[in-house]
């Protein structure tokens, strides 16, 4: 963050095996990922929540998980987020029906 912010914890922080990533906090939260690299909130100090990086990943409020502890953080790391599997699909599902009325006209 170079010198926009006095103290690691005004930031999101991130412990990596190259070091300690920190994120000015008007920019999105890390990528969570499936080595548990979870992101801290430096201003509340504490790891985001379960239910937090669920819902990063687009996951309904109601979901609920079978896994506990740091487990969760490294499904949801491997997790593709619901909305841009649901985006993709949308889109092949058009693409399909063009392709389906293209073969119509020509018959």
């Amino acid at each position: 963050v170079g010198e926009d912010i006095n103290s690691v914890f005004e930031g999101y922080i991130q412990f990596r095996p190259s070091g300690i990533r920190v994120k000015r906090p008007d920019e999105v939260l890390p990528t969570l990922v499936a080595m548990v690299h979870t992101p801290i909130i430096g201003s509340k100090k504490r790891y985001i929540t379960p239910r937090e990086a669920s819902r990063l990943q687009s996951f309904p409020e109601d979901f609920k998980f079978d896994s506990v502890g740091k487990d969760i953080y490294r499904l949801l790391g491997n997790a593709v987020n619901v909305e841009v599997i649901l985006n993709v699909f949308r889109d092949f599902v058009a693409f399909l029906e063009r392709k389906t009325d293209n073969v119509n006209k020509k018959n």
